[in-house]
């Protein structure tokens, strides 16, 4: 393994995957994950990562993108990647996309996200070469679509969106550094791999805090001290 990503686990060790090779990993289904258990109104993915190259300006579709984690597929599914933005030209740059789907008549909860109902996604800019903090928050509703999708990198909530529900059931498979499904601009199919290193990846069947959040972020920045002699 590459060093760790986190501060304070220096002895620690982190996955490095090169999208040339094709490399991900895959995590089966799993009742309390994805399979059986649902719906799910909570859920919260917790990752540090550092890309090493991004989506190159130019690329569309699919090849536009760059999976992080996904899990489900078409129907429903959370999925966080990077995406080329095609309006911006920068080969150090790419938008981090956290998205949600659950695009069935499944019950309460649903339908929202394409193709049928307006995208909910949430996006913001990262730079190649940062380590950043994730923190990908779907605090859903469980009655409607009064829910939402938060972002946080590095402790701080970076954006929001509302309109989200609970993602009912879904199989596929879980992947980390690829993925597999709908895009928030109705892209079909397999996402890119991406480049680059990820640590410490935490799934959470509950919407994490914003004080949550900073706090994980903050602990990770203290070195363990040595006990006294």
């Amino acid at each position: 393994g590459l060093p760790s990503l986190v501060p304070n686990e220096p002895a620690s060790s982190a996955v490095g995957f090169h999208a040339g090779s094709s490399q991900r990993v895959t995590i089966p289904n799993g009742s309390d994950l994805n399979a059986t258990a649902g719906p799910w109104a909570k859920r919260t993915v917790q990752l540090w990562f550092r890309p090493t190259s991004v989506p190159a300006p130019g690329t569309t579709g699919l090849a536009a993108t760059a999976g992080l984690w996904e899990e489900g597929a078409v129907a429903r599914s959370l999925a966080i990647y990077l995406w080329r933005d095609p309006t911006k030209q920068s080969p150090e740059e790419a938008e981090l996309v956290f998205n949600a789907i659950d695009n069935a008549a499944d019950g309460p909860g649903s339908p929202f996200g394409p193709p049928a109902n307006p995208a909910v996604f949430v996006q913001t800019t990262v730079k190649v070469g940062q380590t950043y903090h994730l923190v990908a928050v779907f605090d859903g509703d469980s009655k409607g679509l009064t829910g939402s999708l938060v972002l946080y990198l590095n402790g701080t909530e970076v954006a929001r969106v509302g309109g989200v529900g609970q993602i009912y059931n879904h199989t596929g498979d879980i992947q980390i550094g690829r993925g597999n499904g709908l895009t928030h601009n109705n892209s079909n199919g397999d996402f890119g791999f991406f480049d680059g290193v990820i640590d410490e990846v935490s799934v959470f069947n509950q919407a994490l805090t914003a004080a949550r959040v900073a706090q994980l972020f903050q602990f990770a920045q203290t070195l363990p001290t040595a006990p006294a002699v």
